[in-house]
């Protein structure tokens, strides 16, 4: 699990790449034929984690590919021309300083001290345990997994119950020594392929992958029971007469429709378990609409009300009495009044409606378009042709 963020789901197992890779450098036994067949059997990823391990530079899938086979080859020729084996990391700083100049000023650094830089930057330095930026990378992985296989997974955020007392009776010293135990329960607790990140103070982050809500829940009582049965020093003093913590539960992508949306999910359930008392465990629940939506995809132009520049481009994907949803390549500033103008392919008509948008999401799967819920503006009746409309969309899935 140590470089795993770092590389797409399905790749091949570096932990086992990087040992092949060390028993090449000592004993050079593999020919290029032999790196084609692990390349075929491995799949499109496999230049790219060989590429990661090598240089901790990541490559579009093809152009690794690419970088990899040229490596390979030079190796070969260097071997041929010289008489003697150079080794596969003198071909490869030789092939892109000299052929393809991938790496600009490449530097010698021993591997061990160079982990134990890479871990210093991924890793909390008190606990131990990950940190945020590394958080911030393993999220954006598993959101590209769960959209482009399908997948589901949950997210923990944690928060230490009455932590701002414990540390003010205590003194700092006990309140850093807490965290530390804290931390370790976590991580006693977690499944192998959990992440667990101190996410700031005496906040915690859990990232389950492919765990449903159920799962998630089921892991979440867990990590509660487990801090709530350890004694700490001079937890007599807290409220309940004991230390414990408080969790939200967020799954994607039931919850939310991107990492943002996810995390803003999981600290209101978070909040509401500290709200309704503490030491327990919430989940996010899917939003309750009170105006039922249905599909419309049909061209959409708007623009801000109190700019009256050109009109943009979007398209509707959804429509209820309440508002729309549209698609956009721009963001757009939440609760700013917009003018839009609807087509409506059938009557042939532009239907104009003023409202603001309440909610902005990235598109799943797209990495250039934004996903807007656009709530309207004013009494109904100011919007007839739009309600008219609604009306006889809703009647054709009736």
């Amino acid at each position: 699990m140590k470089y795993v963020s770092l590389v797409e789901e399905g790749a091949p197992d570096l932990a086992w790449l990087e040992k092949l890779l060390a028993r090449e450098e000592q004993n050079p036994i593999l020919d290029p034929q032999a790196w084609s067949q692990m390349e075929e059997r491995h799949g499109a990823d496999f230049a790219r984690a060989v590429l990661y391990i090598l240089t901790r530079k990541t490559f579009e899938p093809r152009q690794a590919q690419r970088y990899w086979r040229g490596i390979v080859n030079h190796r070969r020729a260097l071997r041929e021309t010289l008489g003697r084996d150079l080794g596969l990391r003198a071909a490869l700083c030789d092939y892109f300083v000299n052929i393809e100049p991938a790496v600009k000023s490449p530097l010698i650094l021993e591997e061990e001290l160079f982990a134990q830089k890479e871990q210093t930057a991924l890793c909390d330095e008190l606990t131990g345990l990950f940190n945020r930026r590394f958080f911030n990378s393993v999220l954006a992985k598993q959101i590209a997994a769960s959209q482009r296989f399908g997948q589901v997974f949950s997210l923990l955020l944690v928060d230490v119950d009455w932590f701002k007392l414990y540390n003010d009776r205590h003194g700092h010293l006990a309140g850093d020594q807490a965290l530390v135990e804290i931390a370790g329960l976590l991580q006693a607790c977690a499944r192998n392929i959990d992440y667990v990140v101190r996410f700031g103070g005496e906040e915690f982050a859990v990232i389950l992958p492919l765990a449903d809500k159920g799962q998630a829940l089921g892991v979440a009582q867990r990590h509660r029971e487990a801090v709530m049965a350890h004694h700490f020093p001079g937890q007599e003093i807290m409220p309940q007469g004991r230390l414990t913590i408080s969790l939200g539960v967020a799954t994607f992508p039931d919850d939310a429709g991107d990492a943002l949306d996810l995390i803003q999910r999981a600290d209101q359930a978070l909040y509401q378990a500290k709200r309704q008392g503490r030491n327990q465990v919430r989940a996010a629940h899917p939003e309750r609409r009170r105006h039922p939506r249905v599909p419309f995809k049909v061209p959409v132009r708007y623009r801000y009300l109190d700019a009256r520049q050109g009109f943009q481009q979007g398209q509707a994907l959804d429509i209820s009495h309440g508002g729309l949803g549209l698609q956009s390549l721009r963001a757009v500033d939440a609760r700013r009044p917009l003018e839009l103008v609807i087509e409506d392919p059938k009557q042939k008509l532009d239907i104009s409606v003023q409202g603001s948008v309440v909610r902005v999401s990235l598109a799943p799967g797209k990495t250039q378009a934004y996903n807007l819920g656009v709530s309207l503006q004013g009494a109904p009746r100011r919007h007839t042709a739009f309600q008219a409309l609604v009306e006889s969309r809703l009647r054709t899935i009736q």
